[in-house]
């Protein structure tokens, strides 16, 4: 009997303990990587390069978490929080973000296609050279959200003007459909269209 108690707390032991971080985010490059530099990732680890692909963190307080190079393709986020987190390089492809709280969040280089961020909070969000084809903006508040030479060519934002007015949109790469400014406004705001645009009165 004592053997068999032996061997239970062994593997409750084994279970409970914190998985391992072998790789981290290299920034230089955008890979995770070992100290070898073999690519990787931490499976099962909320931290940087975390595998944390098709994961229910509904919900869940991920604030000011270092999750650089982190795999999250296809989680369920609705209603999380990730409030000044560290998204550097992250990959949030087809992640359910609905609602989700990324106020003052650094996801520079992140991949988010496909993501649905309907009614998300972004502001002062940083999304710097990240790929958002077709990611679902629709009500989301993006006052001061920089997405600085991000591609947004088949990104969903709202129609209504008011919505994305106080987003920063120089040097992104846009559709000729995705934002609802004019033309001339989008020369103005520096943005980038992916087709051609009939710029009138200049």
């Amino acid at each position: 009997m004592n053997a068999l108690r032996s061997v239970i707390a062994a593997a409750v032991a084994v279970v409970a303990a914190p998985a391992f971080a072998q790789f981290s985010f290299e920034p230089s490059s955008g890979r995770c990587v070992d100290a070898e530099g073999r690519p990787g990732l931490n499976a099962g680890v909320r931290g940087p390069c975390g595998d944390l692909r098709g994961v229910d963190l509904e919900g869940a307080n991920l604030s000011r978490l270092d999750l650089s190079g982190a795999r999250l393709d296809g989680a369920k986020l609705k209603g999380a929080s990730l409030q000044g987190a560290n998204l550097r390089g992250a990959s949030l492809e087809n992640a359910d973000l609905s609602k989700a709280v990324l106020s003052g969040a650094k996801l520079d280089g992140a991949s988010l296609a496909g993501a649905r961020l309907v009614g998300a909070h972004l502001e002062h969000a940083v999304f710097t050279r990240a790929l958002l084809g077709a990611a679902d903006l629709r009500n989301a508040c993006v006052f001061r959200t920089d997405f600085g030479g991000a591609d947004l060519r088949t990104a969903l934002f709202s129609r209504n003007r008011a919505m994305v007015e106080g987003a920063r949109f120089s040097r992104a790469l846009v559709g000729v459909d995705t934002l609802p400014f004019s033309a001339q406004e989008l020369v103005t705001l520096e943005v980038e269209v992916s087709a051609p645009v009939e710029l009138s009165g200049i």
